[in-house]
């Protein structure tokens, strides 16, 4: 019995432009989730947008904006949210290179909350990135785990200031399947599931 198929679709160089997830559910499929991406003439992802399908069409849900510099590194990522027909920021990112990692944001403002994003894209073939907000300065983990509850990598375990962070998860040895990622401070715990399709 079917479960759950993907279908994508790729341009003429081969860059994926749409991935489309369906669930079999009282034997007939049904639309979950929408990512549809675009590109620059560099080859470069510019903008992803996600949409949910579970009310019967495709509903846009949030999207992501990126500006490349010249050695088409990312410098400046904007996240919106899609709400009563309008688009509104939620964060803007920026990123800076050098001798340490490349995970290092600053933002316009401190988030008000504590947030775990959905990873993107989603489903995932075979890195996926994974935005969260931290509105207070505290020791963060952050973990990947498998349909069985192990353990499969440990990202992020120090303390971290305020601000939003986001970090990219590889996955190009592990097998096609439903996977949970964990974010938790002394406070509070999140988990949200990803897909990995290959």
């Amino acid at each position: 019995m079917p479960t759950a198929k993907i279908t994508k679709t790729f341009d003429s160089k081969n860059n994926i432009t749409e991935s489309i997830t369906q669930m079999f559910l009282n034997t007939m499929w049904m639309n979950m989730y929408r990512t549809t991406y675009t590109y620059d003439s560099k080859g470069n992802n510019i903008q992803t947008t996600q949409y949910n399908g579970m009310t019967g069409s495709w509903v846009p849900t949030s999207r992501s904006t990126t500006t490349y510099d010249q050695l088409n590194r990312e410098t400046v990522r904007v996240f919106e949210s899609y709400d009563n027909g309008n688009w509104l920021n939620s964060s803007k990112a920026e990123y800076f290179y050098g001798a340490g990692t490349n995970f290092v944001y600053k933002n316009e403002q401190i988030p008000e909350k504590f947030e775990l994003s959905q990873n993107y894209p989603n489903p995932f073939n075979p890195s996926t990135k994974i935005r969260f907000n931290l509105p207070e300065k505290s020791n963060v983990k952050l973990t990947v785990y498998n349909l069985l509850g192990e353990k499969i990598a440990s990202l992020i375990n120090n303390e971290l200031s305020a601000g939003v962070y986001e970090i990219e998860f590889q996955a190009k040895n592990l097998s096609s399947g439903m996977y949970f990622y964990r974010l938790e401070t002394p406070k509070q715990t999140i988990t949200k599931k990803m897909i990995l399709s290959k």
